[in-house]
């Protein structure tokens, strides 16, 4: 209810709305190179935080013990936990287990 803060906070939203389809794309178009063959359009179409990524429970425990990258088992991923750091290593891991 703040209007000064209102415009920092709206800038902020944007920010990480950005930030989180900019990790979308990213998973999208690198594994599409590694993955030759298999739709991964989901993972543009599904918006937020989280997505859904059509791996296996036995995919996810693939990747959790040989990788260390952690999904839920029903194969959601946090998008808004991808960086800059960390999204390289988890593209490659999940075209390994594919």
């Amino acid at each position: 209810g703040d209007a000064d803060l209102r415009p920092m906070w709206e800038a902020e939203l944007a920010a990480m709305r950005e930030r989180i389809l900019a990790m979308r794309h990213a998973l999208h178009d690198r594994l599409v190179a590694l993955v030759p063959g298999r739709d991964f359009g989901y993972l543009l179409s599904q918006r937020g935080m989280f997505s859904y990524t059509g791996l296996s429970a036995a995919q996810v425990d693939q990747l959790r013990e040989q990788h260390a990258v952690y999904l839920i088992r029903s194969g959601r991923i946090c998008v808004a936990a991808l960086n800059a750091r960390n999204i390289d290593v988890v593209i490659d891991a999940i075209a390994e287990v594919l």
